[in-house]
């Protein structure tokens, strides 16, 4: 039996080289591909998330629903939104939609950086306006604003008179024949708050004054006195000197009249009596 000898040629090192290559554990190629995928997924090719626009930039104020227009400032836009267990809205003063959203992440950054208290100190301020938001105000304010006759806004300011005195347990005063006492009832009731004149204690005053009619009639007179004086009161806010008027006076958020809802009145019955307005002589000769 013959043996063949193999020879190698080459140093002693080339020859380690070589046995330490062959002792290398073979590569699965299927898991290097899928190794590199990964790797290559994870440095530069990430899967792309929604992209979010905070509150904090004007972009999220100009989408719809964010931005809304209220009627008691105008028609200027407002926004609403709320950070530490506190919400509050705030009126943008202006129809411009770009510039309130501009506005509104403005607002939304010093909230967050200096805290309520600073942030409304800057941007809702309570100044000599509001503070003079009571009866006589509004009534000096919308008289001069009105273009009704003076008849009329007597009748409104009467109203609006008597629904707040009544509310706050002033009434009586305009009954007097004393003119002294009736100067003295009136400066009482231009004196109130109307942030104190809620459509709450309307509703409240409303159901009292119906539970004190005893008869059927004094209920439908009580049901028609109660419309009138709602009807007129809320005259006096007219919708075309609305927006000046809120430049002037700074009102509540609900207005007395509010939510009051209206009680059915009843049918008038007039009773028709012919009087013969001739003289007594043609009468006679008839």
């Amino acid at each position: 039996m013959s043996t063949r000898k193999l020879t190698t040629t080459g140093s002693p090192r080339t020859l380690d080289m070589l046995a330490s290559e062959d002792r290398k554990p073979r590569t699965n190629l299927r898991s290097a591909r899928r190794t590199s995928v990964s790797e290559s997924a994870i440095t530069g090719k990430r899967r792309k998330k929604p992209f979010v626009i905070g509150k904090a930039d004007h972009r999220y104020w100009l989408q719809p629903g964010k931005l809304f227009s209220d009627s008691r400032y105008g028609g200027d836009l407002s926004c609403k939104f709320q950070m530490h267990d506190r919400r509050e809205a705030f009126t943008l003063r202006t129809t411009n939609k770009n510039i309130a959203a501009i506005r509104a992440a403005k607002i939304y950054n010093d909230v967050s950086l200096l805290g309520w208290d600073a942030a409304l100190q800057k941007h809702k301020p309570i100044t000599e306006k509001a503070k003079s938001a009571t009866v006589g105000a509004l009534i000096e304010v919308a008289t001069r604003l009105s273009a009704a006759r003076p008849e009329s806004l007597s009748v409104y300011t009467k109203a609006l008179r008597r629904i707040a005195a009544a509310v706050m347990g002033l009434d009586g005063g305009y009954k007097s024949g004393n003119k002294a006492e009736v100067r003295e009832w009136t400066a009482k009731v231009d004196a109130v708050s109307l942030f104190q004149l809620t459509p709450a204690r309307v509703m409240s005053w409303k159901n009292a004054f119906l539970r004190a009619a005893r008869t059927p009639e004094e209920r439908n007179h009580t049901i028609i006195t109660i419309s009138n004086l709602l009807r007129n009161s809320k005259a006096l806010m007219s919708p075309k000197i609305l927006p000046l008027l809120t430049k002037e006076i700074t009102l509540p958020a609900e207005l007395w009249f509010q939510g009051i809802t209206n009680e059915k009145e009843p049918l008038l019955n007039y009773k028709i009596k012919l009087v013969d307005i001739r003289p007594q002589r043609e009468r006679s000769l008839s």
